[in-house]
């Protein structure tokens, strides 16, 4: 089946842009539009913009909206990325669905819904946000890959994806023992499901 051949966790999960792979004696079954459908699209053509607010394609076409100062912290945000975390900036590309301001002060979030994952983020410092972009990026990973699981599993893995980050670009070892610490809230070492 679909689900077994892609190893899919959960089959409602499957997002917009996902490559599924389909078993030759399905295609028969499928219209012949939909496989001659051009397979690529950027991802800002497929949803409408908020109203207030400027859309723009981002690296990889991932829709940021917000105001001119916020896309342009985020679009600096992804060139870090593009320059120093080559792979940090395809797990955001791969996972992430849109980017918008958060509408909590200080704090990002990733929400997940109807298949895609929105990223709310804070502007500022470039690199600081790189990081809490990546943390974002990895929640949505999680749950691409493996459903939802326990507040506490979610949070212990995006943070300690996010530390591995703060090490491999140096950041200063007072905001790796801040993030640390806010780590330790949920456990001293990875949580069971």
């Amino acid at each position: 089946t679909l689900i077994a051949l892609n190893k899919l966790a959960n089959p409602n999960r499957i997002r917009v842009g996902q490559l599924l792979r389909i078993p030759a004696g399905l295609l028969g079954a499928l219209p012949p539009a939909l496989i001659e459908a051009p397979q690529v699209r950027a991802k800002a053509d497929l949803l409408p913009p908020p109203s207030g607010m400027l859309t723009v394609a981002g690296p990889g076409g991932i829709p940021i909206s917000g105001s001119a100062a916020f896309i342009a912290n985020m679009q600096a945000v992804m060139q870090w990325l593009a320059s120093n975390d080559p792979a940090a900036l395809q797990r955001v590309e791969s996972f992430v669905t849109t980017i918008t301001p958060s509408i909590t002060p200080q704090l990002a979030w990733a929400r997940l819904g109807n298949g895609s994952c929105n990223v709310e983020m804070l502007a500022g410092d470039v690199p600081m946000i790189a990081s809490v972009m990546y943390h974002e990026a990895s929640h949505c990973q999680q749950w691409a890959e493996q459903g939802l699981q326990s507040t506490a599993a979610m949070e212990w893995y995006a943070y300690s994806e996010q530390l591995d980050f703060m090490r491999r670009h140096n950041f200063d070892p007072f905001f790796i023992t801040v993030y640390e610490l806010v780590r330790s809230a949920y456990g001293s070492a990875p949580p069971a499901n």
